[in-house]
């Protein structure tokens, strides 16, 4: 009797003892999750019912300097699936199939991923959206997205660019100006359950989501509209591949007009080629020819070699310099120095260049802005190529005299022009006059900049 209840006493302790042991353990346990880990499953937590819910802003408008819109943010809607929660998959393919003009197979492959969310088309029409509300499926849902628009179509397509379906600009002002004009992105915290199903939404009602800036533009809709038409004109007229008409204010360096030919719809950007959506106005060079001869002139006059009426003698039409026969369209004798450069003699140019001398002609080309970009606000500016006067051969004194040899964009000849109309001045363009906030505040404003003084109004 004795022996079994020290056997009692003793099984009694033993367990006592494990079961104190086996409480500091969970309670260890406890306090290692509470205290060690406690933040890292919270986050865990979070992630598996809390979502955060993005909402985008409407994108700011881009105006022309009347006040004219070129390009507007409509709301749309995008409709969406929830895979996990559709009971009929082949029936609901069907239907989304025939409503958005879509393939039957690629719906199906979409709602079978194993994927809380996919997409099934973004920015449906209005009546797209009404087919699929009336469907009331489970699994099935719309979400309003922005949905960029530009009015005037093709209108100064190359300069307006385009944004994708996230409101992300890619090309042109759209995307040099992309951070005035997005706006500040919103988003609020979705709570779910085990299943998915949203339960709570924490800052979604009444969550005002200010909208991005305003552009006002330099550009003239109707200067735009008569650009681009003789533009069209002038491509059909001489068999060109393409082409750029720049119009600006020489005081100012405001572009009233920048065409570019093959024209881009920026409403069309996905159907459009590469060349199409292409400013060559600021991302191509080329030899200005005899365009360039106004810049020689120019620098000539103001350096003093040469006045209105000098005579020159222009060989009758062929000159051998550098071991190269110059030629010249017609035959002349003796020009005085206006007439060579209104009948546009290469070989009176040349002559003009040997007084003028090449280092002093490099000078005048860089001052007139050659071989360095302009800084207008679009992206994709080129600088052209222009060498150092030291690299050139014997006969490049007399190539660079009519616009060979060197190459340039047409917004830097465009600028170098209106130096010479505005007394001497080298302006910096720009297309974009402000940026104004949503409450009219100005984010952003351009004013005119003079670059240097070029020529003194003395010159040509």
């Amino acid at each position: 009797m004795r022996r079994s209840y020290k056997g009692i006493r003793f099984r009694l302790g033993l367990a006592k003892i494990l079961f104190i042991a086996l409480v500091a353990m969970v309670g260890g346990r406890a306090v290692h999750l509470q205290i060690w880990q406690g933040e890292s499953f919270k986050r865990l937590g979070e992630r598996q019912h809390l979502k955060e819910w993005i909402v985008l802003p409407k994108r700011g408008a881009l105006l022309d300097r009347a006040g004219e819109p070129l390009a507007l943010s409509l709301e749309s809607q995008s409709v969406y699936a929830r895979p996990h929660r559709i009971q009929d998959t082949e029936a609901m393919s069907r239907s989304l199939a025939q409503i958005l003009s879509l393939d039957f197979a690629e719906v199906r492959q979409k709602l079978q991923l194993e994927k809380s969310f996919v997409w099934i088309k973004r920015q449906v029409s209005p009546a797209e959206a009404d087919r699929i509300q009336a469907l009331n499926l489970e699994g099935l849902g719309m979400f309003y997205e922005p949905n960029r628009y530009y009015p005037q179509g093709q209108l100064a397509g190359q300069v307006i660019g385009f944004v994708n379906r996230d409101s992300e600009g890619l090309e042109g002002l759209e995307l040099q100006y992309n951070d005035y004009i997005r706006g500040e992105t919103g988003s609020s915290l979705v709570e779910r359950d085990a299943l998915g199903r949203r339960v709570l939404v924490q800052g979604v009602e009444g969550l005002q989501i200010p909208p991005g800036g305003d552009i006002h533009l330099t550009l003239d809709s109707s200067i735009q509209h008569l650009a681009e038409k003789e533009l069209e004109a002038t491509i059909s007229k001489y068999r060109a591949k393409a082409g750029v008409v720049i119009v600006v204010e020489p005081f100012t360096g405001e572009v009233l007009a920048l065409a570019n030919y093959p024209a881009f719809n920026p409403n069309n950007f996905s159907q459009e080629t590469a060349q199409q959506r292409r400013n060559r106005a600021v991302a191509d060079g080329f030899e200005p020819g005899s365009t360039f001869k106004t810049v020689l002139a120019a620098a000539a006059l103001e350096e003093g070699v040469v006045g209105k009426e000098d005579l020159f003698y222009c060989e009758m039409g062929k000159y051998a310099y550098a071991g190269k026969i110059i030629h010249d369209t017609h035959q002349y004798g003796w020009l005085p120095f206006s007439k060579i450069l209104q009948v546009s003699s290469n070989i009176g140019f040349i002559k003009v260049a040997e007084k003028l001398k090449k280092e002093r002609y490099f000078k005048y080309i860089e001052k007139f802005g050659f071989g360095q970009m302009t800084g207008i606000d679009l992206p994709g500016e080129v600088p052209g190529l222009l060498r150092r006067a030291e690299t050139w051969s014997a006969v490049d004194l007399a190539t660079h005299a009519f616009g060979q040899g060197i190459s340039t964009t047409p917004m830097q000849l465009a600028m170098a022009y209106a130096a010479v109309a505005n007394g001497g001045f080298l302006m910096k363009p720009y297309v974009v006059r402000r940026v104004l906030g949503p409450k009219g505040e100005i984010l952003f404003e351009n004013q005119p900049h003079v670059v240097r003084r070029v020529i003194e109004r003395r010159g040509v």
